[in-house]
């Protein structure tokens, strides 16, 4: 049995994904095609698929395709939003959310 891509639990003979992952997969993809949201819509969405917590949790910050963790996608965009209706311009991306999660844990340990 192969292990799913975001929480690591049986996902199946050759599937790559469980479930459970499968459902806030779908769920998540159809939020981010319906436009603007928040985390609170973010995670009543999620919640309302019945996976349990910890594996929305590994859900939000694995990045299985590339774009970035579903977390990091969101507070990207969220921070653009945000900028732009300041009239600052911004590009933030997935990517640069990922360094300053990154440096603010390195600095948290220090």
């Amino acid at each position: 049995m192969g292990a799913c891509c975001y929480c690591r639990s049986k996902a199946g003979f050759f599937k790559k994904v469980c479930p459970n992952c499968l459902k806030l997969e779908e769920a998540f993809h159809q939020l981010e095609a319906s436009g603007s949201f928040g985390y609170n819509e973010l995670l009543d969405t999620l919640l309302a698929t019945g996976a349990p917590t910890d594996t929305i949790d590994k859900f939000l910050e694995i990045d299985v395709d590339g774009k970035g963790s579903p977390r990091n996608r969101v507070t990207a965009r969220m921070t653009n939003e945000v900028m732009g209706s300041l009239g600052i311009p911004s590009d933030m991306k997935p990517e640069d959310v990922k360094k300053v999660r990154e440096t603010m844990a390195k600095e948290k340990k220090d």
